[in-house]
């Protein structure tokens, strides 16, 4: 009767399980998607500088993997004339922040874009952040933009002198957008224009990035970036060529961890030292454009002006390094009230010390004022390194005050992980024997199937699940399935070895489904303590986020599946028995 009442209440609780892992799993990736940025201050406008060039082109090239970028022949020649890297960490598996990050230098914690798509155009909202257009207009410059329909959302016309829209899913969509951005090149006296080409990721999605079709694509838009350049005449103006992310070869963006975060950055004209630079963050492309057309840095951009890349005299980098110096101090200011305010609103209080409190530290204070000094007594190469130590400065006190807050939470969250992780060890050390280690080694080998399908199959650890959700939660419940078999193997030979009564075998059914599920909460309190419960004011480690998510949802689904097992394993069990036992008689 014990062990009868011991199944009642195993059924009971991995019934709880089931629908409550799975629930904390959806309210978990549903709080990353409507991410939303704490830093919500308006910040003063900077002040504009002596511009390099009167006009920048910049071409984005969506989806374009780097190295598929090495195999078009003009695009490899503006490579060799100008200045190229490798961008490297585009933070998202979206475009809308991808790109708002390329024009405001802002990244997706802070530029208020949405972590994934809109999923109709309609729910697209301007970008909340300043960025290039605006800068542009501020500085009595023109500016133009050619490409997909969703930008007529993102930057509203009156930032825009001229505009070209066109929908993503028509064929010609590259040739009308090209088309129109030579007419802007040759009617209009434009400052800065955006073109946006689509066409090679449309085609990476329907065909894949291993496809003759994406390579064929990129060729086409090679022949279009020629066009460009000779309407841009890099020979006195300064032509940007980058893309806003790549796909892996083993799948498109649509279907789930198919993201490459590396892709091509080619920037050519008289302005532009030649050379291979090694990386460039995507935030660093704005603030780059705003110190080539004299436009002021955008206010919230946390790239830098890449300096080494341009060619200027010591009085323009002494400008334009204090310039970008004052736009970090405001943003310095206004990024620590905002993490004040979070600590606030977390019942914290000020901290002590400077780093997270109201201000910025008396150095990163000090160094912009003498920057701005020498700036004034024309000791330019003392202006632009002390400009250089306080971006640096107040970007390592910015970042400490975001990684201080997140510590103290961590901190309070400790406790709760620690006593869901150790909790049973002294129930399994009281319990301790050779069934119990069976018990343990099956559930360990059903983690590792579960794992090895998931890599296997091409996938990697990062929460990049579209939407809607089910076709990822098919290919969990599909490996988790596979996996449980394999361990449940495991069990049953250990049972049929000793010829355990049907009750007995039940019991540790289920014992061996709490192991399961024990090492997968493990998992999931790790990532509860390391990233919270949900996403709040700040972005997780994305790959610490995905496993804190996939073992809620494993954890779920090993539930529901073993609530059932042994009524699909009973009738197997009894036929093994009574093999053996046949064959002991004869």
């Amino acid at each position: 009767m014990k062990k009868f009442w011991k199944i009642i209440l195993s059924v009971t609780v991995l019934l709880i399980i089931a629908p409550g892992s799975y629930l904390w799993a959806m309210v978990l990736l549903d709080s990353l998607y409507k991410y939303q940025s704490p830093f919500k201050e308006e910040l003063p406008p900077g002040q504009p500088t002596q511009p390099l060039v009167q006009q920048v082109v910049m071409v984005i090239v969506d989806g374009l993997r780097y190295d598929t970028s090495l195999e078009m022949p003009y695009l490899n020649s503006l490579r060799e004339k100008g200045a190229s890297a490798i961008m490297v960490g585009i933070p998202s598996p979206a475009s809308q922040p991808a790109w708002t990050t390329l024009i405001s230098g802002a990244g997706l914690e802070i530029n208020g874009a949405p972590f994934l798509d809109a999923e109709h155009i309609n729910e697209i909202q301007p970008i909340a952040v300043d960025h290039l257009f605006i800068q542009v207009q501020r500085a009595g410059l023109t500016g133009g933009l050619a490409g997909s329909s969703w930008w007529q959302k993102m930057v509203p016309d009156r930032f825009l002198y001229a505009r070209f829209f066109t929908e993503d899913d028509q064929e010609d969509a590259d040739e009308q957008v090209v088309d129109t951005a030579l007419r802007f090149l040759k009617n209009f006296h434009l400052n800065y224009l955006l073109i946006h080409l689509n066409q090679v990721d449309r085609v990476s999605q329907r065909y894949g990035a291993a496809s003759s079709e994406y390579r064929q694509a990129a060729r086409r838009v090679d022949a279009h970036l020629r066009d460009i350049a000779q309407a841009t005449d890099v020979k006195r103006n300064v032509l940007i060529v980058v893309s806003d992310y790549g796909h892996l070869r083993k799948g498109e963006r649509g279907q789930y961890g198919r993201v490459a975060l590396t892709a091509p950055f080619v920037m050519a004209g008289p302005a532009v030292v030649p050379g291979d630079y090694g990386q460039i963050a995507p935030q660093d492309v704005a603030p780059t454009v705003a110190a080539l057309l004299g436009t002021a840095i955008p206010s919230a951009a946390q790239g830098h002006i890449r300096f080494d890349m341009l060619r200027m005299d010591e009085v323009q980098q002494a400008v334009k390094q204090v310039t970008q110096a004052r736009q970090r101090l405001e943003l310095g200011r206004a990024y620590l009230r905002s993490v004040l305010r979070v600590q606030q609103a977390h019942h914290d209080g000020p901290s002590r010390g400077n780093i997270g409190a109201r201000t910025l530290s008396e150095t990163a204070e000090g160094d912009v004022l003498v920057a701005m000094s020498s700036l004034e007594v024309k000791n330019y190469t003392s202006a632009y390194t002390l400009g250089g130590l306080a971006v640096r400065q107040i970007d390592k006190e910015m970042e400490q005050a975001r990684a201080q807050h997140i510590q103290k939470e961590r901190a309070r969250r400790q406790i709760g992980a620690l006593i869901v992780i150790l909790t049973p060890l002294p129930l399994l050390w009281w319990k301790r024997s050779k069934r119990l280690g069976i018990l343990i080694f099956a559930a360990l080998l059903t983690i590792a199937i579960c794992n090895v399908l998931f890599v296997r199959e091409g996938n990697i650890y990062s929460p990049n699940i579209p939407r809607p959700v089910e076709p990822f939660l098919e290919e969990s419940l599909r490996r988790v399935a596979i996996a449980l078999a394999a361990g449940l193997a495991v069990i049953i030979l250990r049972l049929w070895y000793e010829q355990k009564p049907p009750l007995d075998m039940i019991q540790t059914v289920y014992g061996f489904s709490f192991a399961v599920i024990y090492l997968l909460g493990v998992q999931a309190a790790v990532g509860y303590w390391l990233n919270g419960p949900t996403v709040t004011w700040h972005l997780p480690d994305l790959t610490l986020f995905f496993l804190h998510f996939s073992a809620l949802v494993q954890s779920s689904m090993v539930a529901a599946i073993s609530v059932f097992m042994p009524v699909a394993i009973l009738p197997i069990y009894w036929a093994v028995l009574l093999a053996k036992s046949r064959i002991w008689n004869s």
